[in-house]
């Protein structure tokens, strides 16, 4: 069964995957006994315990129903799910090629991993139990409801095929994880970071799942006799602190003097950044990144009941080109699904990048003085910064000025197909960064929205274990953030903070152009392009050597990393 399972999980945490962990929390002390009346909640901690599960007691809470099941078991009765208005939203299908699916196995997510292990070989035990959390939790919470930790490499680990729970972890987030998540600390700090709260201690047939419409017999009945579970109403897994549980991550980083700080550094905040958004009272994140189907859908094949809203299971996120990789090294990466699969997801996520995302306009564009002068305006979308999540994400505006002789008289932002952007001091020296513009007047100067994080000496460092804060992050800003009062752990950082044509309403760039003899009229094209993974994110791999990492390069180099284009305005300019 090894493998076959992972190709059929489903459901999971909203919004777009974490794509690496970051570094260890300081360990803390979790009490032994709940307030009387609640289940035994066991929380995630990177301490390293002695006496971990045997291999026999790790099989029977994973595969006898104890405390996770398998997506098999969920798909006997809930598959092939279609709405009203005749579309397919069956949520395995949906959920199997996303990249929430590949949660155990994205090959940049390992290769980060392993690059911090390597760079940290002390810290091993507790890094790799931090970052299963959210990543393999059913193989995770299983070995710590029997008092150990979570090793993932070597013949140990969760990725060895012998071990008892790799088909657990390989299953990742499956429905039985996110359905299990109790809401006692929503919305507080103690929730974030991987701290989702499972019960551990109820026995098989008396835990309970939770699920957005009311139980009714006799499907109640049924499915506690299928699956061991108990159906509770419960309106928490549409809320936004149901994502920030994972989502909102802060980690603690290693100081100059080599120990682990007592601050944190907030490497992901997509919560915190829509808390301080319009959004807060409007959508949550699941209304963006589990679209609704058209009408009710019947969910299971023991009613012809439909039920509505539902939240279909595509988790759409920003993440096309890991699809892509995925997609081209899926023989390697996840042989079972079919390279076809990825298409549908792929299309998603550029559709929201195209169309949910940022809105750009040419404001005005003059010729004057030998100089032409271009406005160009962005406003973000999104009910986050933009681009959100992982630091490795970065989006920048390609400008490019033509003569009528079609000769390309300026050009900023231009790029290689390996995601190097020409002009980007950070892309040519990992000890450099591109400063944020309000005026360029360069063509080796390039407007990039991205978060540059730094040491706690300040040098621009990809590190997570290293970054104690930003030295840059002019994301896009959402509708109604105000950047004077915002929380530090998503303050803006660097010449952002002080261009007051940079807020939540959007960005305004000023281009002053020198012009020569030139031919008029002059064409410009001005796009806004978004990228994943940044070419020295990539390239600062290289610097460790694991398996994982080889793959993630190969697979990297293997895959030409194109940055979608967002938005794009053309315009043609008479003096």
């Amino acid at each position: 069964m090894k493998k076959t399972l992972f190709i059929l999980a489903t459901t999971l945490l909203a919004t777009a995957l974490l794509t690496s962990c970051g570094s260890p929390n300081i360990p803390e002390n979790i009490p032994t006994s709940p307030p009387t009346g609640e289940p035994t909640i066991l929380t995630p901690t990177p301490s390293i315990v002695e006496s971990a599960p045997t291999e026999e007691t790790l099989k029977e809470i994973a595969y006898n129903h104890e405390m996770f099941n398998s997506v098999t078991n969920c798909q006997a009765c809930h598959s092939n799910l279609v709405d009203e208005a005749g579309n397919d939203v069956n949520n395995i299908a949906d959920w199997q090629a996303s990249i929430m699916a590949h949660a155990a196995v994205d090959p940049y997510y390992l290769a980060s991993v392993t690059a911090e292990i390597a760079r940290h070989p002390e810290l091993k035990g507790a890094i790799e139990d931090k970052c299963a959390t959210c990543h393999m939790p059913m193989a995770h919470f299983a070995v710590h409801a029997e008092g150990g930790t979570s090793t993932m490499f070597g013949i140990n680990g969760f990725t060895h095929p012998e071990h008892p729970l790799y088909d657990a972890a390989q299953e990742a987030i499956s429905c039985t994880v996110c359905h299990q998540i109790q809401s006692n600390n929503f919305g507080t700090e103690k929730s974030y970071s991987g701290n989702l709260l499972i019960d551990t201690t109820t026995p098989k047939g008396e835990r309970v799942l939770f699920g957005p419409y009311p139980a009714e017999e006799p499907n109640t009945t049924i499915m506690q006799a299928g699956s061991g579970y108990i159906i509770e109403q419960s309106d928490h897994l549409a809320q936004s602190e149901m994502c920030a549980t994972c989502h909102t991550l802060e980690t603690h980083y290693l100081t100059s003097a080599g120990v682990l700080s007592e601050d944190t550094f907030p490497e992901q905040t997509p919560y915190l950044e829509w808390l301080a958004s319009d959004y807060a009272t409007e959508q949550s994140c699941q209304d963006c990144h589990m679209p609704k189907a058209e009408g009710g859908v019947v969910l299971t094949t023991l009613t012809s009941k439909a039920r509505s809203p539902f939240f279909k299971h595509t988790f759409t996120g920003a993440n096309a080109y890991l699809l892509k990789l995925m997609q081209n090294f899926n023989a390697e990466i996840n042989p079972q699904l079919a390279a076809d699969a990825y298409n549908e997801p792929i299309q998603e996520a550029t559709d929201l990048l195209q169309n949910q995302s940022a809105e750009l306009s040419i404001d005005s564009a003059t010729i004057s003085d030998s100089q032409l002068d271009l406005r160009v305006a962005l406003k973000s979308l999104t009910g986050h910064k933009l681009p959100s999540g992982f630091p490795s994400r970065r989006m920048w505006l390609h400008v490019t000025v033509t003569d009528s002789a079609g000769i390309i008289i300026f050009e900023s932002g231009a790029y290689e197909s390996n995601g190097f952007i020409l002009g980007n001091d950070n892309d040519e020296d990992d000890a450099l960064f591109e400063p944020h513009y309000a005026e360029i007047t360069s063509q080796d100067q390039v407007q990039i929205y991205e978060s540059i994080m730094q040491n706690d000496q300040g040098e621009a460092t990809t590190a997570l274990l290293l970054a104690a804060s930003y030295i840059k992050d002019n994301r896009l800003l959402p509708s109604g953030f105000d950047k004077a009062v915002a929380d530090d752990r998503i303050a803006v950082s660097g010449e952002a903070a002080l261009d007051g044509d940079f807020s939540g309403s959007g960005d305004t760039i000023h281009y002053g152009i020198k012009l020569d003899a030139t031919s008029a009229p002059l064409f410009v094209e001005v796009e806004l392009l978004y990228q994943t993974i940044g070419y020295r994110w990539a390239q600062n791999l290289g610097q460790e050597e694991s398996p994982q990492i080889n793959d993630f390069l190969r697979y990297y180099e293997g895959t030409p990393n194109i940055p979608v284009v967002i938005a794009k305005k053309e315009i043609t300019v008479n003096p």
